[in-house]
C-alpha cells in the first residue's frame, strides 16, 4: 500500500494496543473568534484567519502561535493551522486551551471531525462550539506518539504543497510561453513568413454536437461521451471521429476547451471544431485555450456561445502548418509536465489520507 510504504520512513510498526476515546472537551477547547470589521483593521502582517483561511492581515493579534482554527458558520470543515500570532474572526471557532497535548497534532485530528454531521442543529447552518465538545474521539494521551504522529503528516502536507506549488509555477510560465508563441512576440527558427490576420473561421470548420438523453450515458460503453466541458460518460454510438477541438457553448463554464481524438460523441452543449487542411488540430486547440471564449460568451443570465460568433473572431496566426505544429509541441510537452506533477500532487495526497486513517485510530504505532 501507498501509504504503508510512506509510514515505513518514518519507523512505523503495527501494534494492538488500544487508544482511548475522550469527549472533544478533554482534548481541546474551542472558543468563538472575535469581532475584527474592515473599517478597523491596520495594515500589518498578522494574519486574519476566517472560516475559509487567511483572508487579509492586521497590524496586531488576538491570539499567539501555534493556532488551530475552524469555520464557525460560513465554510464548514476546513481547518487552518498557524505557527505564528493570528487574529481568528469571529466566523471561526479557535483552540483555546490543547490541555498539554500537541497543536499540530489537535489539528489532524481535528481535520478528521465530520463537521457536517453537527452543522444546523440549531436551525442555523453552522457548527455550535457546545455540540463539537460533546463529540466523541479516539486519541492517544502520550505526546511523544502525538508529536511523532504529527511530524509524519506534517512531512506529507509540505511534500503537497511543494507540488502544488511547482504546479502554479509551471502553469504561470505556460501562460508566459503563450502569450509569446500564440500571438507570433516570439518566433521559431526556420519560420520566416509573416504572420497573417484571420478569422477563427478560417482555421476551422465549426458545428455544434448533437442531442443525446442522459440515459443513454453509462459509466461504461464503447465511445465516450463529451459536453461543454469535458467528458461525461460513455454511449453505444460516435458522431466524429478522428482529431477534433470542442469548445463549451452553455452555461458557466462556456468556452471551456477540450482536445479530442478518435470516435467520440460530441453533445449539443459542445461546438465541434475541425481545423481546416493546412492548419494544425494541436494548435488551434491551444489556440482557443489562449484566447479565454469564455469573455465573449453572449451577455444573458445563462452565458453562451455561438458558432457565428466563435468564426468572426480575428486573431494573427502562423500560415505555416509546420510552425503552427511546433508550437503546439512545445504546448504539449509543457501541458505533459503539469499533468505528471498533478498526477504526484493526487497520489501524495491519497497517502497522507491513507496515514490519517492508519496514524489517528491508533491502527499503526509510531513508538
Amino acid at each position: 500500500m501507498e501509504s504503508s510504504t510512506a509510514l515505513a520512513e518514518h519507523g512505523v510498526h503495527a501494534m494492538t494496543s488500544s487508544w482511548t476515546h475522550k469527549p472533544l472537551r478533554e482534548i481541546m477547547t474551542l472558543q468563538r473568534g472575535f469581532d475584527l470589521p474592515k473599517k478597523e483593521r491596520r495594515e500589518g502582517q498578522v494574519p486574519i484567519i476566517s472560516s475559509s483561511g487567511a483572508e487579509d492581515f492586521h497590524a496586531v493579534s488576538a491570539k499567539q502561535g501555534p493556532g488551530v482554527v475552524t469555520g464557525r458558520y460560513g465554510t464548514i470543515g476546513k481547518v487552518f493551522y498557524s505557527e505564528e500570532p493570528y487574529w481568528p474572526l469571529n466566523t471561526t471557532l479557535f483552540v483555546s486551551n490543547f490541555h498539554g497535548n500537541s497543536p499540530r497534532y489537535c489539528y489532524y485530528l481535528l481535520s478528521r471531525l465530520n463537521f457536517r454531521e453537527h452543522s444546523g442543529k440549531t436551525g442555523v447552518p453552522g457548527v455550535n462550539r457546545n455540540d463539537l465538545h460533546t463529540v466523541e474521539m479516539l486519541t492517544t494521551t502520550d505526546t511523544r506518539e502525538q508529536e511523532a504522529i504529527a511530524e509524519a503528516l506534517w512531512d506529507m502536507d509540505t511534500l503537497i504543497e511543494a507540488l502544488e506549488g511547482l504546479i502554479a509555477k509551471k502553469r504561470l510560465i505556460k501562460q508566459g510561453v503563450m502569450q509569446d508563441l500564440l500571438t507570433g512576440k516570439r518566433r521559431l527558427p526556420g519560420f520566416p513568413e509573416e504572420w497573417v490576420l484571420k478569422t477563427l473561421g478560417d482555421f476551422a470548420h465549426m458545428k455544434s454536437g448533437e442531442a443525446i438523453t442522459s440515459a443513454c450515458i453509462t459509466e461504461n460503453g464503447e465511445f465516450p461521451v463529451y459536453g461543454g466541458n469535458g467528458l461525461r460518460g460513455y454511449t453505444s454510438t460516435f458522431n466524429k471521429d478522428g482529431e477534433c477541438t470542442l469548445v463549451g457553448r452553455q452555461g458557466a463554464l462556456c468556452g471551456a476547451v477540450t482536445h479530442t481524438s478518435g470516435r467520440i460523441f460530441a453533445s449539443e452543449h459542445a461546438i465541434v471544431c475541425k481545423a481546416i487542411s493546412g492548419n494544425s488540430q494541436r494548435y488551434l486547440s491551444h489556440l482557443f485555450e489562449f484566447l479565454n471564449l469564455n469573455r465573449v460568451s453572449e451577455a444573458s443570465a445563462q452565458p453562451g456561445l455561438s458558432v457565428e460568433k466563435i468564426r468572426k473572431i480575428e486573431v494573427r496566426a502562423s500560415p505555416r502548418e509546420g510552425e503552427q505544429e511546433r508550437i503546439a509541441q512545445i504546448l504539449d510537452e509543457m501541458d505533459a509536465e503539469i499533468r505528471a506533477l498533478e498526477s504526484r500532487s493526487k497520489k501524495a495526497r491519497r497517502v497522507k489520507e491513507g496515514m490519517m486513517q492508519n496514524l489517528l485510530t491508533g491502527r499503526i504505532r509510531l513508538i
